[in-house]
């Protein structure tokens, strides 16, 4: 709110609280890939078990409910060890001495990694569905077209993690540095913006 932001305009942040915000990101963006790679193999059980017995169908859908507990539970988990930081992307404040040029440096020597992190996990998404598509173009049997669909939402979970993992990291680095939609004035502009917000989704649920 714009309360909140005209309390923190001269919050000062220190370099150990900006070390220790990275590090939880770092953390919760881990735990974020693996969550949601958790649901997205959710159904691979039942995929994997599609041709078995009864007995194994019902395992193959407890697997399924199971998998998606846990990784709707690990995102809570990790979206409420978060939320101490919410500060540093919604609130305006000051750096102190020398923890910009800190911050600076790490986010320019993390940018070629996370370049790397976004083609391989791009790459990975596109090429999941080239072993399925060659199985059916060539007419293989159903047990290796299973296997091969089994591999596609592995790959596609590998890659769709590593996308979630470096943006988080990236985005971290962004907010303390102020670029793109972190700056003061799009922080203030969502502080504006927010109760409308909230007030258009009361009305539409």
């Amino acid at each position: 709110t714009k309360q909140d932001v005209e309390k923190d305009r001269f919050r000062r942040v220190t370099l150990e609280e900006v070390n220790e915000a990275i590090t939880k990101r770092q953390r919760y963006a881990k735990g974020m890939a693996a969550s949601i790679g958790l649901l997205i193999n959710s159904c691979v059980p039942i995929i994997f078990f599609s041709q078995s017995s009864q007995e194994y169908l019902a395992l193959g859908l407890f697997l399924l409910f199971a998998l998606v507990a846990v990784g709707v539970g690990l995102i809570i988990v990790m979206n409420m060890r978060i939320k101490e930081y919410e500060y540093l992307e919604k609130s305006s404040y000051k750096c102190e001495y020398g923890v910009i040029e800190v911050v600076r440096k790490q986010h320019k020597e993390y940018s070629s990694i996370h370049a790397i992190y976004i083609a391989v996990g791009i790459v990975l998404i596109i090429l999941s569905v080239v072993p399925v598509a060659i199985a059916g173009v060539l007419d293989w049997e159903e047990r290796a077209v299973i296997n091969l669909v089994v591999l596609m939402f592995n790959l596609v979970s590998i890659g769709v993690g590593l996308l979630i993992y470096t943006s988080n990291v990236n985005k971290i680095m962004e907010v303390i540095l102020k670029m793109g939609e972190f700056t003061d004035e799009q922080r203030r502009f969502k502080a504006k913006k927010e109760p409308y917000e909230t007030l258009y989704w009361l009305i539409v649920t």
